[in-house]
This record gives structure tokens, sequence and C-alpha cells, in this order.
């Protein structure tokens, strides 16, 4: 299964995690395993290959090439600066109504510059529960950016 599963392109460093993934999901469905065991090798072989595509999936975000020329463009000056410190003073609003955990998520990963995998060890989950975490932590804050303000009465 290891074999496969180096064919199917995963990273020696994640081996480990595929694999666990790999007899997670056999365990799960233990109940529609071939009673063959030629099948059940085919079967896992199979389940290998879906779990690594998965994985190929959720890799490709990890590694983010980084422009020297982008990065200094977006330190720049804004061009509306008057635009762009409304824009700031909206964002920390709705980071202040945002809840702690996610505020933290979304400080880890897009102003310190932690990684998914990075992120997962600190909260206690695998790259992708990270993935997942971010992902819904930006959503909410997004609603609170978005969310038409109500005006006093």
């Amino acid at each position: 299964m290891l074999r496969t599963l180096v064919e199917c392109g995963v990273a020696l460093r994640d081996i480990e995690d595929v694999l666990q993934d790999v007899f997670f999901v056999a365990f799960r469905r233990r109940n529609v395993l071939p009673v063959a065991t030629r099948e059940v090798r085919h079967w896992l072989l199979a389940l290998a290959r879906r779990c690594a595509a998965n994985w190929r999936k959720l890799e490709r975000h990890t590694y983010e090439v980084l422009d020297a020329q982008a990065i200094e463009a977006a330190r720049a000056m804004p061009e509306e600066p008057e635009a762009h410190a409304e824009l700031v003073d909206a964002l920390r609003v709705a980071l202040g109504r945002l809840d702690e955990a996610d505020g933290q998520l979304l400080v880890w990963r897009f102003v310190e510059g932690e990684t998914l995998r990075e992120i997962g060890r600190r909260i206690g989950l695998r790259k992708s529960g990270a993935e997942v975490r971010v992902a819904r932590a930006r959503k909410r804050l997004r609603r609170l950016l978005f969310r038409p303000r109500m005006k006093d009465h």
C-alpha cells in the first residue's frame, strides 16, 4: 500500500497521515469489505488511490510562491487613502465582533503567515481540519464586514 501511495505522488512526509486515512476509512466501511482476500487487497488499493487523490487536492494549497515585487506593491501607499482608511476601520470593527477563536485563526494565518499545517498543530487538528476552520472564520468575517449596518434611530 505504501508503494501505491508513493506512486500516486504522496510526499514521504505525509505518507503516515494518508495511510492513516486509508485505514480509518477502511475501518469505517468494514461492513462492506469484500470477503475474498484478493478482492480486499484490490479494494484497499483503490481506497488508497482515492485518499491520495484527496491529499493532492489539499496539498496544492500548501505552497505559495512569494513574489517580492507583489509584496512591495502591497505595502505601498494605497491609491485611495480615504477609502483604505474606511476599509481598515470596518475591518477592525468586524474583527472586534468576531469570536475570539476565529479571530486568532485569522491572525495566525493572514497576519503571522502560518501554514495550515502549523495552525492544525496548534489547535490539535490535521491540516484539512485547520483549512475548514480558517475558511469558516473567513466566511464569518466576510458576513460581518458586508452585512448592512443598522443605523441608530
